[in-house]
């Protein structure tokens, strides 16, 4: 909505939309790592520590959400906010359904990327 004062173009104000809903969800799961993999690692010491923790994170992070992320906030969400405003006048009900139809999606990859995440990540954290 902030967008919409600074520009007319839908396609702007609907793409810096889907980035603010990534910043807001990835920040919540960036913290979540963070913390489960410096518990799981604290044998470790010092600043090869933090660097394990830190990699390991991005590496869960990318492979649990990077693919279905990427397609859902390049295409999908925005297709879905656009397609949201043929039915609703309002550009807030346009961002919140669009972004809901856009999570559904979601919900239906991420199991799969998820048990991908178990299997190559969290098994060689516990083997350290």
């Amino acid at each position: 909505l902030v967008a919409k004062t600074f520009t007319d173009d839908m396609f702007v104000v609907i793409y810096i939309a889907s980035m603010c809903d990534v910043i807001g969800f990835y920040s919540y799961f960036i913290i979540r790592d963070l913390t489960h993999f410096a518990k799981k690692l604290h044998h470790l010491t010092g600043f090869d520590k933090y660097l394990h923790v830190v990699w390991t994170t991005v590496k869960a992070l990318t492979i649990e959400f990077g693919f279905a992320e990427l397609g859902d906030t390049i295409f999908i969400r925005p297709a879905c906010i656009f397609f949201a405003g043929k039915f609703v006048d309002s550009l807030w009900l346009q961002c919140v359904l669009g972004i809901t139809f856009s999570d559904l999606w979601l919900l239906g990859v991420c199991p799969f990327f998820y048990r991908l995440r178990l299997r190559f990540v969290e098994r060689k954290v516990e083997s350290t």
